[in-house]
């Protein structure tokens, strides 16, 4: 008998890894025997124990006999760790209850075919869409071969994107959120506009859990220099990584500690520049992008169909005719629509959110 219940106790343990895992998946994973749980455990970052390594390390009695319910197929080959399933082979577990197989083509049905070989009985695709949904950053990586892409931007009910008077248009709780969603990226990019116009420090400060986030900026505008605000925590925030077309090659590069300055043979456009940064990125094993973005950059990645995710906080007041981009500054050959997605309160604030998985929906 297979028993939901307990894949969705290895889904909301394998949550708890957010943010940390990459490039290896959040997984989550529960042993039972005999009807009851018996261990449990998750993947907590790279290099350390896989979840279902986990799970036999904290069982609380012998695992052999028991059945292994895991978020996503164990893998096959040796990284950082061992192989999880030469640990479920030795440790005589008799029945692995997966929710889907694992995209990386590393692996990608390698690991269940070794359990069978050895005797282990294996039932996928239990709870799929669940088990995808945990870390579609993760998958979208092993099937489109690119990183995740996720735009957000922040708007009044007129579409104002920057205040005149300076601040944050969105308030504290949607704060919060957005350094939340930094948190659970592996990088975020901005253009030069944004460096400009904003002094951003692009760390994650608003949120309880803390890391280093790579900090990509795209610079049609030849910066001569970054903000002090943005380069004052660069040693415990990440590396700055600046692409620029080479129209700007006789530019000198911009100095400061952890900053590299990459030109790109190719037009000094977002959509150019833009696909440079994907190839980079894919090379650093980089899964997830958060895109802080309006105007021109938005429209591009948007008119390309390559956002995944896009969100949009709305505050509901009335910014005023100013100085700001509009989100987006031209008409879309097909229309972006929430219809399907979601739609919080959070603080005085309204945040919507839908997932494109690479394409505008139509209309």
């Amino acid at each position: 008998m297979i028993e939901e219940k307990f894949l969705r106790k290895a889904i909301s343990l394998a949550k708890r890894g957010w943010g940390r895992t990459h490039p290896n998946p959040s997984v989550g994973a529960v042993l039972v025997k005999n009807g009851k749980i018996v261990g449990m455990g998750y993947h907590k970052g790279v290099g350390k124990d896989h979840a279902e390594v986990m799970a036999i390390k904290n069982a609380n009695e012998n695992v052999k006999g028991s059945d292994l319910y895991v978020t996503l197929e164990p893998c096959s080959i040796y990284g950082k760790t061992p192989p999880c399933t030469k640990a479920i082979i030795n440790e005589g577990i008799k029945r692995v209850i997966s929710g889907t197989i694992d995209p990386n083509p590393k692996v990608n049905g390698k690991g269940f075919e070794e359990l069978r070989v050895s005797g282990v009985e294996v039932i996928e695709n239990v709870l799929k869409e669940e088990c995808v949904n945990l870390d579609k950053p993760y998958f979208i990586f092993h099937t489109k071969k690119r990183s995740f892409i996720h735009l957000k931007w922040a708007q009044t009910l007129d579409g104002i994107t920057s205040l005149e008077e300076g601040g944050y248009i969105s308030c504290k709780e949607t704060l919060e959120n957005v350094h939340k969603e930094r948190f659970l990226s592996d990088a975020i990019l901005v253009t030069s506009g944004t460096i400009l116009r904003d002094h951003p420090k692009l760390t994650i400060r608003h949120y309880k859990k803390k890391k280093p986030i790579m900090r990509v900026i795209i610079d049609k505008n030849g910066l001569s220099y970054i903000p002090s605000e943005t380069l004052e925590t660069a040693k415990d925030c990440g590396e700055i990584i600046i692409f620029r077309s080479t129209v700007f090659k006789n530019l000198k590069p911009i100095k400061g500690e952890n900053v590299t300055t990459i030109l790109c043979d190719v037009d000094n456009s977002y959509k150019e520049l833009f696909y440079e940064v994907l190839k980079y990125l894919k090379e650093k094993m980089v899964v997830s992008l958060f895109v802080e973005a309006v105007g021109g950059l938005a429209t591009s990645i948007l008119e390309e169909n390559i956002v995944d995710r896009l969100t949009v906080e709305v505050s509901p007041q009335i910014g005023g005719r100013n100085f700001s981009p509009p989100p987006v500054l031209k008409p879309l050959k097909n229309r972006v629509n929430f219809f399907e997605g979601k739609v919080r309160k959070v603080g005085r604030d309204y945040i919507f959110t839908t997932d494109l998985e690479g394409k505008c929906l139509q209309e």
